[in-house]
Parts: C-alpha cells; structure tokens; sequence
C-alpha cells in the first residue's frame, strides 16, 4: 500500500525518523524539479527502513542464476 504525504522541503533525517516511527517501509525522495519517469533514476530515491533484530538462521536456500536467500525464524516461527 502506498501512502501519499504532501510535499515536505528539507528536514530528510526527521522526516525519515517519522517514517521509520510509523513502521512503514521507507520513503521516496526526488529534486523538486524532476518529474517522474520510470525504471531507475538519480533524481528519485528510496530509502527503506531496515528492521534490526536478532534471528535464527535456519538454512539457505541455493537455486541456480538466483541469489542466496537466508530461511530464518523469530521465536521459533
């Protein structure tokens, strides 16, 4: 789900600090002057809001021309 904000200038790492505080995903930052175009550009950016915590690595998953995946648990689940 996407959640919309009306344009913020200035103030990154409190707005950020927001985000992550409202435990969502992350945010999208562009330079005012850019429009939107798709695929990936230096004027649009996501930051995401990493989740640190301890975790049981259970095993890794290995499929060939993919990249290794981790199988971890959080209190046994």
């Amino acid at each position: 789900m996407i959640q919309y904000s009306d344009h913020v200038e200035g103030g990154g790492a409190a707005f950020f600090e927001a985000v992550e505080q409202m435990g969502l995903e992350g945010m999208v930052s562009k330079r005012r002057e850019s429009p939107y175009k798709s695929g990936k550009v230096d004027s649009w950016v996501k930051t995401k809001c990493w989740d640190v915590r301890d975790l049981e690595l259970l095993g890794v998953r290995r499929e060939p021309g993919k990249p290794a995946a981790a199988i971890m648990a959080r209190g046994g689940r």
